[in-house]
């Protein structure tokens, strides 16, 4: 399975070599970011994906279709 994402990743890195201001990694890409804080408060955060994913699912929801989700509000969690 990761041999073809490697493939991949090599194939790109022939097609467009990355610059020496590229982010290589995740930790690179915080700092670059400013989010190191929310970084480490998701991660002791109680609430598990599924719980992180329900803001994001009600935002599409709200853009694609506001009178689906206002005709059922229990479309939305609580938390909004």
């Amino acid at each position: 399975m990761f041999q073809g994402l490697r493939d991949t990743l090599a194939t790109i890195d022939d097609e467009m070599p990355r610059s020496p201001d590229s982010i290589s990694n995740r930790q690179q890409l915080m700092k670059t970011l400013h989010i190191e804080k929310l970084v480490r408060k998701n991660k002791v955060s109680d609430k598990g994906p599924t719980n992180k994913l329900l803001p994001l699912r009600s935002l599409f929801l709200s853009e694609i279709n506001p009178t689906l989700v206002a005709e059922n509000p229990q479309l939305l969690p609580c938390t909004m």
